[in-house]
């Protein structure tokens, strides 16, 4: 980890023989004159960065990571489980001794029980009661008395069957078992152990990006900021991973005197297992599984699944590392950053020589750009897979005056044999879009992906996948 400052390097060499004294007189011409000067080596100073860097020691751990702690108090009986087992969401993991919540439970059901037989004798005593009554034996006080005693049976079988349900719910937290997918971390605890609410039991990991937990003395802190370069080393000092600082504790550890920064630190193996997966599917491409070439290219190593990339290979000097190391096997391309329509056409050229196939990575465009990636389209042969647009969301709020032509059928557009692009403007829609641009500045083209999918599927909800 290190900032950087920038010195000067300069070397200079002199060697004088001697020292010469007398104002605009030649030594050529001096009487025993010595060997002529030496030649003097002279360097022009550089400018060069030298890392200022600092060494401390870090944790890794999972960013997807819970803490599993009982709910209960009581001992420890049985341990299911070791460190290191992949465990999936609910899986038991613990069991602390049940007797006395049971014997609980059993006494709660005894109790219902005999409620319920108090229940039967006070219907069957309303039921004698009403008739009575009806045959004028008793009165309607008699009566009520039997009703009230009837409801307060009822209402008291139905907090017992609540106390019960309760003790029920309570008894299961006695097997304690995983919440969700992921590997069993360190188990401190011992068969026999009395644990309490506030004891660690264990941990659960769910495999995937892991964080760097550095821990830097207070005074050393000053120089903390997020974007700090990080390098990660192993045991034996092999690099491990090149990240930034993500996270900087406003705070001070009282006890360590420490402040904590967390860096993230891709883990391309959680990649590869997401990959295989993946593989029985129907998947053209698994686009941008993990961050930079050199993770691209150990993902590439494990799966069969062609992996596209509109991240890590976005400019023309990016593509000999990308090849070199088999980290792409598609570019998902974009006129506007590759230079427009000519360089991206040679972009097409390229790929078609190295054997990756080429596609459009699009957003939230307007007619202009649209036509655009369609005419680029038409005019790269080996663009073989479906290009990405947002067009159908944006058209009501587009500029140009041919919309018409955007028709999509069957998936596809048909090329027009206008002129140039083949769209033009209405001047109007322009002037009232730049008016709402100015208004809203550039919240006025944020993307609002829920609101849109809603138009479609009401119900629908930006769920995340749990990989």
């Amino acid at each position: 980890m290190g900032t950087e400052q920038r010195i000067a390097i300069c070397t200079l060499v002199l060697a004088l023989s001697s020292f010469l004294a007398g104002c605009g007189k030649s030594s050529a011409n001096a009487p025993g004159a010595g060997p002529g000067a030496m030649p003097v080596q002279v360097r022009i100073a550089t400018a060069a960065k030298i890392p200022e860097t600092t060494e401390y020691l870090s944790i890794l751990k999972s960013r997807h990571s819970a803490a599993i702690n009982p709910q209960v108090e009581g001992q420890i009986t049985k341990i299911l489980v070791k460190s290191g087992d992949h465990v999936t969401a609910g899986t038991p993991l613990l069991q602390i001794d049940p007797l006395k919540q049971e014997a609980t439970v059993s006494s709660q059901e005894a109790s219902r029980m005999a409620q319920e037989a108090n229940v039967r004798y006070t219907r069957i005593s309303l039921e004698r009661s009403q008739k009575l009554h009806d045959a004028g034996v008793i009165s309607k006080q008699e009566l009520d008395n039997a009703q009230t005693a009837y409801d307060a049976a009822v209402a008291q079988l139905k907090a017992l069957d609540e106390q019960v349900n309760q003790q029920k719910v309570e008894l299961h937290y006695y097997s304690v078992s995983a919440p969700m997918d992921g590997s069993v971390g360190d188990i401190p605890v011992h068969v026999g152990d009395r644990v309490t609410v506030g004891t660690l039991l264990t941990t659960v990991d769910e495999p995937g990006a892991l964080e760097a937990y550095i821990y830097v003395p207070a005074e050393k802190a000053r120089n903390l900021k997020i974007g700090l370069r990080v390098r990660l080393f192993d045991g034996a000092g092999s690099r491990v991973s090149d990240t930034e600082v993500t996270f900087v504790s406003p705070q001070v550890d009282t006890d360590t005197q420490t402040v904590l920064a967390k860096a993230a630190v891709q883990n391309p193996k959680s990649k590869v297992r997401i990959a295989e997966q993946l593989r029985e599917t129907w998947l053209e491409y698994l686009e941008d599984p993990t961050d930079g070439i050199e993770a691209m290219s150990q993902v590439a190593q494990h799966t069969p699944l062609p992996l596209s990339t509109n991240m890590c290979v976005t400019a023309f000097e990016h593509i000999p590392l990308a090849f070199r190391q088999r980290a792409v096997q598609v570019v998902l391309g974009d006129h506007h950053g590759w230079g427009g329509l000519t360089a991206y056409r040679h972009l097409g050229v390229i790929c078609k020589t190295l054997g990756w196939g080429l596609s459009q990575h699009s957003n939230s465009h307007l007619g202009v750009s649209f036509a655009a990636m369609i005419h680029a389209a038409a005019a790269i042969p080996n663009m073989l897979y479906a290009s990405d647009t947002h067009y159908p969301w944006n058209a009501e709020s587009d500029v140009v005056c041919e919309t018409d032509r955007f028709r999509f059928r069957d998936g596809k557009i048909d090329l027009w044999d206008a002129p140039g692009l083949g769209v033009s403007i209405d001047e109007d829609k322009l002037e009232a879009a730049q008016a709402v641009y100015v208004k809203r500045g550039s919240a006025a083209m944020a993307r609002d992906d829920v609101s849109a999918m809603r138009e479609r599927q009401p119900d629908w909800l930006p769920h995340m996948p749990k990989w």
